[in-house]
């Protein structure tokens, strides 16, 4: 969770389009841990000028963080 950063690229896959991968950008992380769960709220922003993704659809998503010599995070 701490790895995660504004700007960050992620890979969305989506159940409807089996071997289709959509690009986004992370435009909002939640600044709240929900205690049931442990996991937070990230807001991913998709280009869909097609119009195939819909609300509500089941989405699996991949953060790649590229980590520097020391262990640390890269900058977005």
């Amino acid at each position: 969770v701490a790895w995660v950063r504004f700007g960050q690229p992620v890979d969305v896959a989506v159940e409807a389009y089996a071997g289709e991968t959509f690009r986004g950008t992370v435009t909002f992380i939640d600044p709240f841990l929900d205690d049931a769960t442990r996991t937070i709220r990230v807001r991913v922003n998709l280009p869909n000028a097609d119009r195939r993704l819909k609300p509500q659809m089941f989405a699996t998503a991949t953060i790649r963080v590229p980590l520097q010599a020391d262990g640390s995070p890269e900058p977005t």
